[in-house]
């Protein structure tokens, strides 16, 4: 009878240790999750610190390319962008977001550092088509991403205020990258892109840093 005494005492100290540890680990999961929320701040903030979007056809114009060029050059942007629309919506179903937001940093990067060093009309048009692309893999999963960290934390009642706050940050970054951006254009184009590649770089961090989600 003392031996069936002594196991079930050990067997309710094996259920308690075990509570513990499965407690322990929703609250670092948890942690995890509210921690996507301020990364994913961080990173709106810095992927839209996109200074060239202000002086991109100056410096074409300033490599030497025509009116007609660049305007060609913009229709290969937007034409990339609807060839790859459901793709990449496809690709984030089957990678997972995060992987997908990874490959949307490196396509800005790749881009601005072929923008960066590039002079040929040919170069310039694959750096329009990469941008394009990593901007639709970046579509779509940010937010969805941000949602579903919210609802694991049963906050998801509370997601349009932080979608709310990401825009603000939005409209913030890319006013500021538009002055620092004709600022840095007027003192040398080359630092102007330097700078997108450098904060390119920067807004990949965040996304590396990223809680995968278990639905």
């Amino acid at each position: 009878s003392h031996n069936g005494v002594g196991s079930g005492c050990f067997f309710i100290l094996l259920i308690k240790i075990k509570r513990k540890e499965e407690l322990q680990m929703n609250e670092k999961q948890n942690l995890r999750l509210k921690r996507n929320v301020g990364l994913d701040y961080v990173h709106t903030f810095l992927s839209n610190m996109n200074m060239q979007s202000s002086i991109w056809v100056l410096y074409l114009a300033y490599c030497g390319l025509h009116l007609a060029q660049i305007g060609l050059l913009e229709g290969i942007y937007h034409a990339t962008s609807i060839v790859c629309e459901i793709p990449s919506g496809a690709a984030a179903d089957l990678w997972g977001r995060k992987r997908c937001m990874i490959l949307s940093n490196l396509c800005i990067v790749v881009s601005c550092v072929i923008m960066l060093f590039s002079k040929s009309f040919g170069w310039f048009a694959v750096s329009f088509a990469v941008q394009a692309l990593g901007n639709n893999l970046n579509s779509g999963s940010e937010e969805a991403l941000v949602y579903d960290s919210m609802k694991c934390l049963g906050q998801e009642e509370h997601y349009m205020g932080v979608y709310g706050r990401l825009n603000v940050l939005i409209e913030v970054a890319q006013g500021l990258a538009t002055v620092a951006g004709g600022v840095l254009a007027e003192f040398s184009y080359f630092w102007c892109y330097a700078a997108c590649v450098v904060i390119a770089v920067l807004a990949l961090l965040p996304v590396l840093w990223l809680s995968l989600i278990h639905i």
